[in-house]
């Protein structure tokens, strides 16, 4: 099951860059231990198409309440 992806431009990046995890909705929480991934210049540069995911799941014990 694939879920909603956001897109980013780097166009004029000029250094590696990283993506950061500010807000989280209440009720998920991030799969990994990291809130961040970084994406190297060079990737940018080459076009070879950067792809970074970020997963959640909804915490546990909240069940039904979430709404």
């Amino acid at each position: 099951m694939r879920g909603p992806c956001q897109l980013f431009d780097f166009t004029g990046a000029r250094a590696d860059q990283c993506l950061k995890l500010k807000y989280i909705s209440e009720g998920w929480e991030n799969v990994d231990d990291s809130s961040s991934q970084l994406v190297p210049h060079l990737h940018i540069w080459h076009g070879k198409c950067p792809f970074r995911s970020f997963c959640f799941r909804r915490k546990a014990g909240l069940g039904n309440q979430i709404r």
